[in-house]
């Protein structure tokens, strides 16, 4: 058979497609050869990608990502380098994990990483909490490591 596409010849006569460019033989079998759908969904992907990046907000977006896709390794560099900021990282890390584990808009992903770090952080605190309250729990005088320091160091 001769293919109408490109006008090779196929050596098998009950094929129903063209070997070399997926061009059908057969009557009303539409075509649709792969490199056509690859750019077809490729220029559907720019056009929804375009429509998000017009209406996203801009801001802290640009840094933390906007939901539509996975966040880098830089995106997350960069969010774990707010803990690296005196006094105000740490509690901004800690808003920015309450807002992606309790908003409707977070994808699924960041929004369980979120969960989960926060949970690990409450049974963190907790246990901090409980060291420190058996530690001070054990001194026979709460005050007397404090006059020890200050006597040792010269205060």
């Amino acid at each position: 058979m001769e293919c109408k596409n490109c006008g090779r010849k196929s050596m098998n006569e009950n094929a129903n497609y063209c070997d070399y460019c997926g061009a059908s033989f057969r009557e009303g079998i539409e075509y649709y050869p792969a490199h056509e759908n690859v750019i077809v969904k490729e220029k559907q992907e720019q056009e929804r990608n375009t429509a998000q990046s017009t209406t996203a907000p801009k801001g802290l977006n640009a840094i933390f990502g906007d939901g539509s896709k996975p966040m880098s390794f830089w995106n997350w560099v960069a969010v774990f380098s707010i803990l690296l900021l005196p006094y105000a990282g740490p509690l901004l890390f800690v808003v920015f994990l309450i807002i992606w584990a309790f908003d409707r808009r977070t994808p699924d992903t960041r929004k369980n990483f979120a969960r989960a770090f926060l949970i690990f952080l409450i049974i963190g605190l907790i246990y901090l909490i409980f060291m420190a309250a058996m530690m001070f729990a054990s001194m026979d005088d709460p005050n007397a490591w404090l006059e020890q320091y200050m006597k040792l160091y010269g205060m």
